[in-house]
């Protein structure tokens, strides 16, 4: 039986900021880079580096995208602004920030002021980073029988209930665990494969 614990788990720590990077430089180069530059703001915190697939936390990502983990203080500025320049900015992880860019490519410019960017190119982060994480969970629900489906949410309620309050029955958070599951294949309709590679 497929065994889960919670569709809705959290990217990164409060600390930290999580950057999505689609970059033609190969990692080892592109690390070495990024290392440098963090070491002249001050160095790695909180666990911070650059990770691609290979790393145990990220490997779900596509090969050909990388995460720089940086810590949330204003001494990295220079580290973001060099992302932001030389490289395609996928996503940024930390789900307060609004920032702005290109919707028909997806790029990140940077983070949004409202009085001064369009509202056409304000976005919410963390949206491609919760799609790259949770998609293989929800394509395996999807396969799943309708018997089997409720046999796995069973599990799940039953481990986890005490964080699920707001349900006052199982059959209601079945119901709802449904929804979400239908609405993310509608908001989803394309794998991360087809648009990111393999």
């Amino acid at each position: 039986m497929l065994r889960i614990k919670s569709i809705t788990d959290i990217i990164t720590n409060s600390s930290n900021e999580v950057f999505l990077i689609k970059t033609d430089i190969k990692f080892e180069r592109f690390k070495n880079l990024v290392d440098e530059l963090v070491e002249n703001c001050g160095g790695y915190r909180n666990g911070g580096g650059v990770f691609n697939y290979k790393d145990k936390n990220y490997n779900y990502l596509p090969k050909s995208l990388f995460i720089v983990d940086i810590d949330h203080n204003k001494e990295y500025n220079p580290v973001r602004e060099w992302l932001f320049n030389n490289t395609f900015v996928l996503d940024i992880g930390w789900d307060d920030y609004k920032v702005w860019g290109e919707k028909d490519t997806g790029r990140i410019y940077g983070f949004a002021r409202s009085n001064e960017i369009d509202r056409d190119l304000i976005f919410t982060s963390s949206d491609i980073l919760n799609f790259l994480k949770h998609d293989r969970l929800y394509v395996e629900l999807s396969e799943l029988s309708d018997y089997e489906f409720r046999l796995t949410i069973k599990y799940i309620w039953k481990e986890f209930k005490e964080y699920y309050q707001g349900f006052k029955t199982f059959e209601d958070y079945l119901e709802y665990e449904n929804s979400r599951l239908k609405r993310w294949f509608r908001d989803h309709p394309r794998r991360p494969k087809e648009l990111y590679g393999e």
